[in-house]
């Protein structure tokens, strides 16, 4: 969206976390919950064959693309991010697996992607599209050639509850749940994650067809560990971020610091019994 709430395919939201060590760490541990909590790297519903050509977009550290690669060494795998700080040596990527710099918001697209993809797959991508998510989804398909699938995972915060053992109090972790649910944060401007397969199979979204489309908790005992891992991780990049800015965001910083470390914290004293857990989604469009 653009300031003014109109669509702009030029505007992004900053990145609000970060890239180094730490921050592709907490990718890792990301990357884990899903492929463990759902049970499947792409979904099932998606072809990929020996020719297929697949592209990973905003890809992070690359886990995600060198997976692909792995399972699908008959595939080409293409990844981009605007930035490859957290990516391998090229030393280490496989022989079906590129990485390249691309910014999915320029305008325009280089001519070289137009119509380029078998499969085309995003994810973690609501921190930098709050808004209505259709502009995106536009440039993403003009990438895709007719009938290529697009395969889209994000975390629903809005869904985020404390799962606990029976008669816990969990104060401190509710607290911070509030936070991110208030209606200021992006969990709770990103409506669109709640409800974008029934604006597809309405008609809302030109060019695609709905395909599949999952919605998944967690929370089990494969995942629990990493889940509280992620909580702890997580919320010290945002503080991090917050502080590198001028102004009300430092100011804000220090309270969602105070109120991340006491759910930590709480979290620990209990054991780590508790957890706090959302729902995952995937979305599988396909290009008509």
């Amino acid at each position: 969206m653009s300031r003014d709430g109109e669509p702009d395919l030029l505007y992004r939201e900053p990145y609000p976390l970060n890239r180094d060590l730490l921050a592709s760490a907490r990718l890792h541990l990301q990357h884990a919950v899903f492929v463990n909590g759902l049970g499947y790297l792409l979904h099932p519903a998606v072809p990929v064959g020996p020719a297929s050509h697949v592209a990973d977009i905003a890809t992070g550290t690359g886990i995600f693309a060198l997976a692909l690669a792995a399972a699908h060494p008959e595939a080409r795998v293409e990844a981009s991010d605007i930035s490859l700080a957290q990516v391998p040596a090229q030393h280490w990527w496989p022989a079906n697996a590129t990485f390249a710099v691309l910014d999915v918001f320029q305008d325009p697209l280089p001519a070289s992607l137009l119509a380029r993809y078998d499969v085309l797959c995003l994810r973690h991508f609501v921190s930098l599209q709050p808004g209505d998510p259709r502009p995106l989804i536009a440039r993403l398909l003009a990438m895709l050639r007719p009938g290529g699938y697009l395969h889209w995972q994000e975390w629903d915060l809005t869904t985020a509850a404390v799962f606990a053992p029976d008669g816990t109090s969990t104060p401190k972790m509710q607290a911070l749940i509030d936070y991110i649910k208030h209606p200021a944060r992006h969990a709770a401007q990103a409506t669109w994650v709640g409800d974008l397969h029934q604006r597809v199979a309405a008609g809302e979204v030109p060019g695609v067809e709905l395909v599949a489309y999952d919605r998944v908790r967690a929370a089990k005992p494969a995942v629990v560990a990493m889940q509280q891992e992620l909580m702890a991780l997580g919320t010290k990049e945002v503080v991090a971020s917050l502080r590198a800015r001028e102004g009300e965001a430092s100011v804000e910083a220090a309270k969602f610091e105070k109120i991340a470390h006491d759910a930590v914290d709480e979290c620990l004293s209990l054991g780590r019994g508790p957890v706090i857990d959302q729902e995952m989604v995937t979305w599988v469009l396909r290009k008509k």
